[in-house]
């Protein structure tokens, strides 16, 4: 029983990190393209400076604008799963 516990947490948490990861590469890439330039991915607001108040959006002294790595990731899997409900649509309409 404890072991099938420790499993499902081990294997959630690597799926977490799996996830937020490709979620925040993606982002990482996606975002300065499609604002060119203007907004960039931060850190993690807890440990990047730039986010003092704790904010998920601020605005550098260079007058761009700088968003949380953890929010970011999340607009990355936003992205994969749009893809993904695009292609399924694109199957499911052939």
């Amino acid at each position: 029983m404890a072991i099938d516990v420790l499993a499902v947490f081990i294997l959630r948490l690597i799926a977490e990190v799996v996830l937020l990861l490709a979620g925040y590469y993606t982002a990482c890439v996606l975002i300065p393209a499609v604002t060119f330039g203007r907004i960039a991915v931060g850190a993690n607001r807890k440990t990047d400076p730039s986010f003092q108040t704790g904010e998920r959006f601020v605005r550098t002294a260079d007058g761009k604008f700088l968003l949380d790595g953890e929010l970011a990731a999340y607009f990355g899997l936003l992205f994969w799963a749009l893809v993904g409900a695009g292609v399924f649509m694109y199957q499911a309409a052939r």
